[in-house]
């Protein structure tokens, strides 16, 4: 219950839980670009029956679809690190409602 520890620790508490989640997030992310890299090779295989176009294809998007994987990739590291800031919340009246349910569970 967040309201049975004091509030220092709350921060704390929700990196500790969340350690698993770059881990898990970054793992769906790669999942993710692998699936879409299949099917992209699939839809010009489909689309562009001549194996040497097909292959000049793939040369010319190679470099264009590693860039935008590498972006996905960082982008996701990038939230995993906002998410686990020391920043408990930005909410002005998380902190009132904590309080106050501190106070209801003393009395």
């Amino acid at each position: 219950e967040v309201g049975t520890f004091p509030p220092s620790l709350l921060c704390t508490i929700m990196n500790r839980q969340s350690g698993k989640l770059a881990d898990l997030a970054l793992g769906y992310v790669r999942d993710v670009i692998e699936i879409m890299h299949a099917f992209i090779l699939k839809v010009l295989g489909v689309t562009c029956p001549d194996e040497q176009i097909c292959d000049k294809l793939v040369s010319v998007l190679a470099d264009e679809l590693s860039k935008r994987y590498r972006e996905a990739m960082e982008q996701a590291k990038l939230v995993l690190d906002v998410e686990r800031m020391n920043i408990t919340t930005l909410n002005d009246g998380f902190y009132e409602s904590l309080e106050e349910t501190q106070k209801r569970r003393c009395v």
